[in-house]
């Protein structure tokens, strides 16, 4: 059953063949559907961008960011719902005090609390070329995943080992990500 609505979406897929986006479309569409506003690259220390295996790091170009409350309960997902529960004495604890810990980095310590906390999420984009190649989300949210999903897709994975970063076979049903991709393709009303 799974297999002939997947070859169903791969030919629908086929037959709208979404094109790619640049950046500032992207940048346009964050800022539209989501109140996103960009923020520096460098609030997130190169070292981190280069500690993410989910990232690459040559090809990271902005850092955008959603601090609307509203949207954020729009985007979060039952999973980030139910850390936000948490007692704000474990929120002390854990995410307030390590804020003030040095005076280094405070812009980037306070953005990890809020992301911790659900009172942020940000996407750092990464572009190749004039359009966005890949995405990564900071903070908990499946639905704003999905949708950039659909925007953007994943990385072409070529032969060789497996990267770190998601990546995606377009076209193989039988790749998990593609079919994701399909799924989100679905979701966001574009196939």
């Amino acid at each position: 059953m799974m297999d002939t609505r997947l070859h169903e979406l791969l030919d629908r897929w086929r037959a709208v063949m979404p094109p790619p986006v640049t950046v500032d479309e992207l940048v346009q569409r964050l800022a539209r559907e989501y109140r996103a506003y960009e923020i520096p690259l460098y609030i997130i220390t190169e070292e981190d961008y280069r500690n993410d295996e989910e990232v690459r790091e040559n090809l990271i170009t902005r850092l955008m960011t959603i601090t609307n409350e509203d949207v954020l309960d729009r985007i979060y997902d039952d999973e980030a719902r139910e850390l936000q529960t948490m007692p704000a004495e474990e929120k002390d604890r854990f995410y307030w005090h390590y804020l003030f810990a040095d005076d280094k980095g405070l812009p980037y310590r306070l953005l990890l609390t809020q992301h911790a906390l659900g009172q942020r999420s940000s996407v750092v984009l990464e572009q190749e070329g004039e359009f966005v190649t890949g995405f990564k989300v900071y903070g908990h949210s499946g639905p704003l995943i999905d949708r950039l999903t659909a925007w953007v897709g994943r990385p072409e994975r070529g032969g060789g080992p497996v990267p770190t970063y998601p990546t995606m076979r377009r076209g193989d049903i039988n790749d998990w990500a593609f079919a994701h991709y399909l799924e989100a393709l679905v979701k966001a009303g574009m196939i």
